[in-house]
Parts: structure tokens; sequence; C-alpha cells
């Protein structure tokens, strides 16, 4: 891996400007739907939209934390990096933004709530500082408290820094403040962490009303928490010639399919997320096809840094592609699901369960009426006659089932 990074710092990449930025800084909010914001919902969110580059039809490559950061981090879809299961380390072979950054002589920190993300499932790698939790992830504000010594750490040196947010992940339990403005009048105890399934009704209307009222108090307590964080940036001078990304993992599940939560499922609700890139290139909406797959290249080209190798593409580059397929993978607990989509068109592919892989982790299967028992299906839904994916269409097309084949060849059709 040291001549692969030596071979990488000695290639060229067009410079964007003159003067690359001195700070790339990556903010990544645990559980964020793409339509949990806005001007009332989180109002400093949506100024840092306004004045940056959005991109309006951004997905992560997976419906949980593992799998998706290490598609972020790498640069490569799941099945290459292979983060799937439960217990997967990402190899510490694998190259991630964070030691190309060091490798040029960037600092890198990284300052993190899940504890997903840290140094025993591998995504540590690169970074020169990291803080975790011991315990339980902490809120929002107290996670940026504890950012403040890596920022003032990184003063006068070019750094690469990651803060991950684990709110607004279940359970929903936002501070008292947020919760008054945002579900005051649900109970105290109140539905806070619903199953995934449900093989019953499941959640009343007014339990799920108060689900997402509960979610979008935490949601709002990140905003506020960020808005804190802005000005500590900014005070210890990590604006100045920075560029700021800032999406999520994964979506949440709040009922749409009766089911809640994410992991499992590949609904849009899990898989569309935020993509803001703020304090740096021009203001503008972009509604180009973009994927997590993507934001290595773009990190490392906002850097000034090769990214040649990698499959994904530079968001900032003139020209992004109106078309391409994009795969996301979920394989955890003995259930798997690839979807492919391009166009208006989503194809997932509903593999069989591993029935003995499932029963190691849930001794009630009949609680998840979702999981393929037998033998495998698919589904397809046309996003833009159907966004909600309600109504599903006959076969796959003939592209999406080879683009599914193609990343994953092994899988018995």
């Amino acid at each position: 891996m040291i001549a692969l990074l030596a071979a990488l710092a000695l290639g060229c990449v067009a410079p964007r400007a003159e003067v690359p930025p001195r700070g790339v800084i990556l903010i990544v909010v645990d559980t964020l739907r793409a339509d949990a914001l806005g001007p009332e919902a989180t109002p400093f969110i949506d100024g840092l939209a306004r004045e940056g580059r959005v991109f309006t039809d951004h997905v992560a490559n997976s419906s949980w934390t593992k799998p998706s950061m290490a598609s972020l981090y790498t640069g490569q879809l799941p099945a290459v990096h292979g983060v799937m299961e439960v217990d997967a380390r990402l190899p510490d072979g694998a190259l991630t933004v964070a030691e190309r950054f060091r490798a040029a002589g960037f600092r890198t920190a990284a300052v993190v709530a899940n504890p997903l993300l840290g140094r025993a499932h591998g995504l540590a790698q690169g970074f020169e500082t990291l803080w975790e939790p011991d315990g339980d992830p902490p809120y929002a504000d107290a996670l940026v408290a504890q950012a403040l010594p890596a920022l003032e750490d990184l003063q006068g040196e070019p750094f690469f820094l990651v803060i991950a947010l684990f709110d607004p992940h279940a359970p929903y339990a936002p501070p008292p403040r947020w919760r008054a403005r945002t579900c005051g009048d649900c109970p105290l105890d109140a539905l806070d962490d619903p199953q995934r399934e449900y093989a019953g009704p499941g959640p009343s209307p007014a339990e799920r009303r108060q689900l997402r009222g509960l979610y979008a108090g935490e949601v709002a307590a990140v905003d506020d928490a960020l808005r804190t964080l802005w000005v500590r940036l900014e005070a210890a001078g990590l604006l100045e010639r920075s560029v700021v990304v800032l999406t999520s993992d994964h979506g949440e599940a709040f009922g749409e399919h009766k089911v809640y939560g994410h992991a499992f499922h590949m609904w849009d609700e899990v898989l569309r997320v935020p993509l803001i890139v703020t304090n740096g290139p021009p203001a503008g909406v972009s509604d180009s096809p973009t994927q997590h797959l993507d934001l290595a290249p773009t990190l490392l080209a906002l850097g000034g840094l090769p990214h040649d190798d990698l499959p994904g593409v530079d968001l900032l580059a003139p020209g992004l592609p109106q078309e391409s397929v994009r795969i996301a993978d979920v394989r955890m607990y003995g259930v798997r699901r690839i979807s492919a989509r391009e166009g208006a068109l989503k194809a997932t592919w509903h593999a069989p369960v591993d029935a003995e892989a499932f029963a190691r982790f849930y001794d009630d299967p009949g609680r998840y009426p979702s999981v393929e028992r037998g033998g495998g299906r698919w589904e397809v839904f046309d996003l833009v006659a159907d966004p909600e994916e309600r109504h599903p269409l006959g076969a796959p097309p003939a592209h999406l089932r080879e683009a599914i084949r193609a990343y994953e060849p092994n899988q018995t059709w």
C-alpha cells in the first residue's frame, strides 16, 4: 500500500482553482433522510445549502452505517470493500481517503459518535487522531464540545477533518427544548425505538406521527449543534480556505412500507440522503444522479489530490453525467438485497434468506414478513411515476439486471 500511495501522490489532477483549499471538512449526520431538511426544520443547514452546491438526487450505497461509510471512505462499492456483515472489518489493505490525505502531507482527524466508525471496525485507518466514545454515543452538542481539542490541533496546516454525529439515530430522544417544539403533545412514554418490522398492524397512526415528531426534534438539535460547530470552526480559523461537505450515511423509514429504521431495506426513504458542498464552490443545485461512491474522488479533488484510480466521479467537475447506474447493497443477519437504478427505473433483487444465519439473530422470524423464504424475487419501480415505490412493475429491465449480475456474479438468481 505504501508503494501505491507514493504512486498516487505523484499523479496529477487538473486543478479546479489556482489555490486549493487548505482544509477539507466532512460532516456526517447519522440517519438523516433527504426530506428531513428545510428552512423551518433545519434553518442553519438550510442556510449552508443556499450558499453552497446542493445535490438533490443523492443516494447511499447501503442502508446502514458500516458498508455505507466504508464506500464513502474508500470510493468502492460494498462487494469490493467487503464491509457488509455486522462483524465485518475494513481490511488493512483497503485504501481510505484519510490515508491518501495523510500521505500527501495533510493532518487528518476524526471525531465520531458512532462506535461503528472506530478502530475496532477498521474505519479509523488514516486518521492521525481519532476520538470515539467509550460508551453510548454522545448527543450532538456533546460531540461538538468533544471536537474542540481536535480543531485546535489543526490550526495552521492543511487538514482533512471528519465529524460524524449519531443523532438522529433511534432511540429518538431529543433534548427537552427540541422535543417541546416538534412533539410537544407526545406522552413521556411515547414509542421512540420501533421494531424493524411487525407481523401485525404495527404502530398506530398516532404513534407514527409521534415517531416523526421525536425524530424531527433530534434533527433540530443537530442543526443547532452544527451552528455551534460552525462558530467554533470560524473562531479557530479553520473555515478560511476550507470546503465543507455535509451528508448522511443512510436515511430512516417510518412505516411507509410497514418497516421502520433502516438496515434491511432498499426503499428510497433509507437510501436518499442530503449532500451539500459549501464554503467554497459556487452556489447552485444539481439534479444529476450521484452516490456515496462519488464522495471519495470529490473529497480528494477538493484537496488537489489524484483520484483517477477510483470508479466514482468528482461531483464538482464540469459535465456531470445525467445518466448512470447506481448500486446499493445490504447483507446482514442472513438477508441480502441489491438494487440498481438508472434514470426513472430502480430494480431490487431480494435474495432468499440464509435461514441458518437469520435464526442466529432472530428467534421469531414471523416478525419479519418482508424476508424472502424459498426463492428470491425482483421488484421494479418507476421513481418518476411512482416516487413512493407503491406500485411494482414487472420483470427488471435487462440492463439493470445485468448491472447487478456484473456487480455480484456469485449471486444465485
